[in-house]
């Protein structure tokens, strides 16, 4: 079973934590999609197959994103740029002719402490911390297919909020992925800072959290 590894959004610690997450998918292909910044070029650091480095866009915002902004979201532009990253990195995978069977979706600045499972399809494996009333949304992985909606979730956003849907990440992404089976991943990460701090893995059980 092939496996593709597609990497986002801004490259401030990803020459940190990149040789890290190589080690985990080590004759994986990588795919990297980074912001035109002071520290693009740390997206080298993964040794990808195809790497794209563009301005950011500011993305158009509806009046009803902030209308209907859930709790612990923190800018409606921070999401919308998130996201516009998801699909363009899709977009550079589906050009580049790489062919897999698993994608896995990581963010360029985790350290792990538990690994994950080798990669499997048959729909979405999310991590069983940090849903927040929905899903995970800073790692995964699953079959083409699966992966195909969750990167380009984007398109879907505005019909999501014309039906009453919440501007939240994590709320958006399990309604996005409701028609896809749901497994767990094992894996544990925390997220590496620019200044060197971590924000630590937390499970919050009310919030959607399994042991």
């Amino acid at each position: 079973m092939k496996t593709a590894v597609l990497i986002s959004g801004q490259m401030r610690t990803a020459d940190k934590c990149a040789a890290a997450i190589r080690a985990l998918y080590p004759d994986a292909p990588f795919v990297v999609h980074a912001v035109a910044d002071e520290d693009a070029d740390k997206a080298f650091a993964f040794k990808p197959a195809v790497t794209v480095i563009e301005p950011q866009h500011e993305m158009p915002e509806r009046r009803e994103y902030s209308w209907q902004i859930g709790r612990g979201c923190h800018g409606v532009q921070r999401v919308l740029k998130q996201l516009w990253g998801l699909a363009r990195v899709w977009e550079v995978f589906q050009a580049s002719g790489i062919k897999a069977d698993v994608i896995v979706r990581c963010r360029p600045d985790l350290v792990f402490t538990v690994p994950p499972e080798p990669p499997a399809g048959g729909g979405l494996h999310v991590p069983t911390f940090a849903n927040w009333w929905g899903l995970n949304d800073r790692f995964a992985f699953g079959d083409v297919t699966t992966m195909r909606t969750y990167f380009t979730r984007l398109y879907r956003l505005d019909e999501y909020i014309d039906a009453g849907g919440i501007f939240h990440p994590e709320t958006f992404l399990r309604s996005v992925m409701a028609g896809y089976p749901l497994h767990r991943t094992r894996a544990v990460f925390a997220t590496l800072r620019p200044d060197g701090s971590r924000d630590e893995p937390v499970w919050v059980f009310d919030a959607g959290d399994l042991a």
